[in-house]
Parts: structure tokens; C-alpha cells; sequence
């Protein structure tokens, strides 16, 4: 390829970068990559089509398609079923808790989705601009464009923080109620337990992107995808 743009990053002792061929910008094909930056497999899976947030869970790889989601069997490197969700905007970010469930956030239409046992219900709405999500435990953290929301099992929203700029995208937790937020224009935020923030770091002038970041907690390293310089860097969280 002569360039490539990343879409992701994603662990459980995998690292997905999903690259998009500006020539074919429909159909991206992931790569499988070590946490030490070296590709393992170029092009480990090939018949997405316009997919964007991705999560892992027992073998299984989640990701979005234009329709709905798309799983893929981690071992076999292959697309083993579609699960179709009605009247969607733009599909975006994916999460799954311990027990298997699968949230999607559609960014366009403000909404997240949970997906059960194959069978995608409305979960939420009225989320303005739903991104980046993640589950802790019972709970459900939505990044919306410039606000982060905690929902419990009963649906409750609460608000944990705002007054973000907009642009907001990934989360992480990187220790008990405490989270590192990206801004995709180049903004990583560190979020306290009390809901105060500070800017961590702000590459805009250098115009590198932080899209859909990533954690270790093993090792702390923060791997944060820059979607317009196809690269991921990796940064030691102290």
C-alpha cells in the first residue's frame, strides 16, 4: 500500500491495526501485530467492509460493518457471521463485558446498541455524537462528543465528566475509576476518580491524531492509533 490510515487498536494479547487502502477505502484488511510494533501477519484478515471500532472477547473478534457487526473466529482468520442491527447512522466504537455481551455505539444517530445472544436491541439514546465505550464490571462508560457517562445495569446514566473539546473518542481505565480519554483532533485526557481532568498530552500543532486508544495494564502502556500518520505510538503511563 502507499498509505494506510489506523482504525484501532485492541488487546487480550492481540494487537489489531485496521488499515484502510486509500484506493479501496471500503474494504479494510487488519493486521496482526505484536506489542512490540513488528507485524506479524500483513493482511490477517481479508472482506470487511467500512469497519471502525473493534473489541475481543474468548477467541471471537468483534467489529463494525456497514449493516451491523461482523465476528470473527481469531484462529481461523475468517468472518463467521453477521449480526444485523436495523436503522443504523454510523456504526463506531465496540465493547464486550465478561459475560459476552456486546455494546456498539452508532455515532450518527446518538444511540448504543446491546447485542445478546446473536439479537441487537436500542440500549441507549440521546447520547449526542456516542463513541468510545467500555465496560468495568456492571457498568457501561460512553463517551459522547464531549462528556463521559457511567450507565449501571438499570440503565441509570450518570455524568462522570464533561467540558471536554469536542472530538472525544477512545476510553481506557487505568486504575479504579480513573480513565485516560483521546480526543481524535490530538488530546489525550487524564480523568480523576472526583471527575476533575487534566490534558495529558496535546499534539495538535504536530498534527498527530489520537483515535481508539488502548491499555496493557501489565506492562501501563498506552497505545494510542494516528490516523493520519499510519502509525501507533506507545506510551508509558507512570
Amino acid at each position: 500500500m502507499a498509505h494506510c490510515w489506523l482504525r484501532g487498536a485492541t488487546q487480550e494479547n492481540w494487537r489489531f491495526l485496521q488499515v484502510e487502502d486509500p484506493q479501496k477505502r471500503n474494504h479494510q484488511r487488519p493486521d496482526y501485530m505484536g506489542t512490540d510494533g513488528r507485524i506479524i501477519t500483513k493482511e490477517w484478515l481479508t472482506g470487511l467492509n467500512s469497519n471502525m471500532g473493534s473489541a475481543l472477547f474468548k477467541g471471537l473478534f468483534y467489529t463494525t460493518a456497514p449493516s451491523g457487526i461482523a465476528v470473527v473466529d481469531v484462529e481461523k482468520a475468517a468472518v463467521i457471521k453477521q449480526i444485523l442491527i436495523d436503522s443504523i447512522g454510523r456504526l463506531n466504537d465496540v465493547a464486550v463485558d465478561s459475560r459476552g455481551v456486546v455494546y456498539v455505539s452508532d455515532t450518527r444517530t446518538g444511540k448504543v446498541y446491546r447485542v445478546e445472544n446473536e439479537k441487537a436491541i436500542l440500549y441507549l439514546e440521546n447520547m449526542s455524537g456516542a463513541n468510545g465505550l467500555l465496560t468495568v464490571n456492571d457498568d457501561l462508560y460512553v463517551i459522547t462528543t464531549n462528556t463521559l457517562y457511567k450507565v449501571n445495569a438499570n440503565k441509570k446514566v450518570t455524568k462522570v465528566a464533561d467540558g471536554f473539546e469536542n472530538g472525544l473518542d477512545g476510553i481506557v481505565m487505568v486504575s479504579p475509576n480513573e480513565f485516560i480519554v483521546s480526543n481524535y483532533t490530538g488530546i489525550l485526557y487524564y480523568v480523576k476518580a472526583d471527575g476533575s481532568k487534566e490534558v495529558l498530552l496535546d499534539t495538535r500543532a504536530d498534527r498527530l491524531m489520537a483515535n481508539d486508544i488502548s491499555y496493557d495494564s501489565k506492562t501501563k502502556t498506552l497505545y494510542v492509533p494516528v490516523f493520519n500518520r499510519n502509525r501507533i505510538i506507545a506510551y508509558q503511563v507512570k
